[in-house]
């Protein structure tokens, strides 16, 4: 699992080190946008790299954090009879060395894979004090840019409330109902104060729907340009918010769907 990336998300299991991973969602039922986020996990795993901190959120042996690839595939005779086969990479290398043991002594066959693999841990330049983190190799920066605009850092608050294309999709439903608002710093003060900009409006079911019909739309819009190096024109993917948000709001709330049409046949 992307570092840190689904620990909002559910059906999580925690490594003995700390780095999230997610199951794969193989039964035919459950939540759509988990699914479809699992789904893409294979297509992200070969753009990124772990950046070493201070070592205790990353598996010695399960990640790839030498820039060779996961240990237990480089050397999967010694990983197979590993003691500790989930130790961290902070507890694997000690002051003095590197403790690693195994079940077993190594034969002399092996002795040229064993001055390989301590060969390759050689190559390891030390802990640095700060958090173990991602690099998004496509960028020369290790950042994520946003694939919406190209023009900042991508995060949770710039994707789904500051990027410039999503803040049309906000501006898009403000002006159905006539507010002018000013976005919140982050997704979490939206939600907080979304159903209290206006009383009129907010007693409306469908108005709780609008944002998580925006994020959705952009979450798709994001992944289909990362993922399939397709984009859609900003009008297109307005059209998609919108076509989305009256199908929710027919399944969901009939009796006001049908009030919608007008508003939204007016912008």
């Amino acid at each position: 699992m992307l570092y840190g990336e689904m620990s909002f998300m559910t059906s999580t299991v925690k490594k003995p080190s700390g780095v999230q991973t997610s199951k794969v969602v193989v039964s035919p039922h459950g939540v759509g946008v988990w699914k479809a986020i699992r789904s893409l996990w294979s297509l992200m795993a070969g753009k990124i790299s772990l950046r070493v901190g201070n070592g205790r959120k990353i598996l010695f042996w399960c990640d790839k954090w030498l820039g060779h690839g996961p240990l237990k595939e480089l050397f999967p005779e010694f990983f197979s009879i590993a003691t500790t086969p989930n130790i961290s990479l902070e507890s694997a290398k000690g002051v003095h060395g590197w403790n690693i043991t195994f079940r077993r002594l190594q034969h002399d066959q092996e002795l040229e894979r064993v001055v390989e693999f301590f060969k390759t841990l050689g190559s390891f330049q030390g802990f640095k004090d700060t958090e173990d983190s991602l690099i998004w190799k496509p960028t020369s920066k290790g950042t994520y840019l946003c694939f919406l605009c190209g023009a900042a850092g991508e995060n949770n608050s710039h994707l789904f409330i500051h990027c410039p294309v999503t803040g049309q999709l906000w501006q898009l439903f403000l002006n159905m109902v006539g507010i002018r608002w000013s976005m919140p710093a982050t997704s979490v003060d939206l939600l907080k104060c979304w159903n209290q900009n206006d009383g009129a409006v907010s007693q409306k079911k469908w108005w709780k729907l609008v944002p998580a019909c925006i994020w959705w739309t952009i979450w798709k819009e994001r992944n289909y340009r990362a993922f399939e190096d397709k984009y859609n024109f900003v009008e297109k993917t307005k059209m998609n918010c919108i076509f989305l948000f009256y199908f929710w709001c027919k399944e969901s709330y009939a009796e006001e769907a049908e009030s919608l049409v007008d508003m939204i046949g007016s912008l």
